[in-house]
Order: C-alpha cells, then sequence, then structure tokens
C-alpha cells in the first residue's frame, strides 16, 4: 500500500545514564521520515538510502518515566510499494560512553 506509515516504540533509561549523550541510528528508512522523541520533533530526512541517527539526550526521561519513540514515513509520491525501511533499525541506541546501558 502506498502511502503512510508510522510506528511508536516505547524506551526506559536508568537512572545512571543521566549525564550520558544518547543516540540513535537508523540504517535507513524509505522515504520522507519524521521522527519525534516525547513530543519533541527531531527530525525529517527526505531520502532512505543513506543511515542517519538523532541526539535523543536533550528529550529523554530516565528512572522508570518512559519515553515515546515515533517514526512516520510518508511514502506516498512514491508509485509503488518498496518497503518502508530499507535496512535494519538500529534497535540498539548508541551510547557515547563505555558502559552498555542501552
Amino acid at each position: 500500500m502506498v502511502g503512510l506509515d508510522g510506528t511508536e516504540s516505547r524506551l526506559e533509561f536508568p537512572d545512571r545514564t543521566v549525564k550520558k549523550k544518547i543516540t540513535i541510528r537508523f540504517d535507513g528508512i524509505y522515504e520522507n521520515s519524521e521522527v519525534w522523541l516525547n513530543g519533541h520533533f527531531l527530525g525529517k530526512r527526505p531520502y532512505g538510502y543513506i543511515w542517519f541517527s538523532y541526539d535523543l539526550s536533550p528529550y529523554l526521561k530516565f528512572g522508570n518515566d518512559r519515553n515515546v519513540l515515533a517514526v512516520r514515513v510518508d511514502h506516498s509520491r512514491t508509485p509503488i510499494r518498496v518497503g518502508t525501511v530499507v535496512r535494519d533499525i538500529s534497535g540498539r541506541l548508541a551510547c557515547s560512553y563505555e558502559q552498555d546501558v542501552c
């Protein structure tokens, strides 16, 4: 089906990650993706055949609070649906520190 797709993920981060920079990487989403975290717009990518990432740190909730990561994809201008995710979404969040808490 050609048109709009979307997904939401719920994420939790322990209190010990409060001062850490946490990013998420997408290996490719086709096409016109928009990403939000907890209602904050992180960015838009018009094309899908390249990886991209966003810094989640400014908008994260910690401890028992859950974060909502929302992704919207508009492939309505594509004559045939070739698939929304062209490569794996990095379900693992990239952490810029030594400990593996993500």
